[in-house]
């Protein structure tokens, strides 16, 4: 065997060696994304999130695509603190991370999905919230986030709000928005177009007071005196 045909030999071994340790990253990769990471972090996530909000968390089904950087929550519930009834649920939750928050330092979000959220608001008789506490500033002051949050869309939401001080219950009901973006740092944002919930940004949304008390003060925040009627009714809000 002369020296060419050993040189060739050699670097035909060396690239199978390199090929093996491609796939078997590969592999690794994908089988610790689809496979692994979901039911480790699941609990974790539940833990952590209960800590921060002083709320049960629960999450029922998590999902991870390490190649397009998605991620899938399904059925999550935070409870209330002060009573068993659930204060925000969401049917799933749809993120897709862009890459560019590699390089910019800041989260960038393709996408946001909310698919059947619900939120319970309580106002008190003292004029508090049932979300109050999470307002307050707790701890140093950090420095503020970076980010950007493109194509939100929120399908098919509904919100109660209970009127402690008006001994009154109202309802909204099959709620859908589109944003375009939130961001508080120089991104280019692109609607996006490819899943659009509704034909329009936002459909007729229903509103089902309790019948003893009406509408009125549904928007009604301390110290405003703003006070109207609407005993039933549906909005229809295009958002430039």
């Amino acid at each position: 065997m002369n020296d060419g045909e050993e040189k060739t030999k050699s670097l035909a071994g060396r690239v199978k060696v390199w090929f093996l340790w491609v796939a078997a990253c590969v592999a690794a990769f994908t089988l610790l994304g689809f496979f692994a990471l979901p039911p480790l972090a699941r609990p974790l996530i539940e833990k952590e999130m209960t800590k921060a909000l002083h709320r049960k968390v629960t999450i029922q089904g998590l999902a991870f695509n390490p190649y397009r950087l998605t991620v899938r929550v399904r059925n999550v519930g935070i409870r209330d603190r002060q009573d068993p009834e659930a204060f925000v649920r969401c049917g799933e939750l749809y993120v897709n991370l862009g890459a560019a928050s590699l390089f910019r330092r800041a989260l960038v979000l393709k996408e946001v999905r909310l698919t059947r959220p619900y939120a319970r608001i309580v106002r008190f008789k003292d004029n508090t919230y049932n979300f109050s506490d999470l307002l307050e500033k707790k701890g140093p002051e950090t420095p503020p986030l970076h980010f950007s949050i493109n194509n939100i869309w929120l399908v098919d939401g509904s919100v109660d709000f209970v009127d402690e001080p008006e001994a009154a219950r109202h309802e909204v009901r099959d709620l859908e928005l589109s944003v375009p973006f939130l961001s508080n740092i120089p991104y280019y944002t692109k609607r996006y177009e490819g899943r659009n919930p509704s034909p329009t940004p936002m459909r007729p949304t229903s509103i089902s007071p309790s019948p003893a008390s009406g509408c009125r003060g549904i928007y009604r925040m301390p110290p405003s005196s703003l006070l109207f009627g609407c005993p039933r009714g549906k909005w229809t809000l295009t958002l430039p």
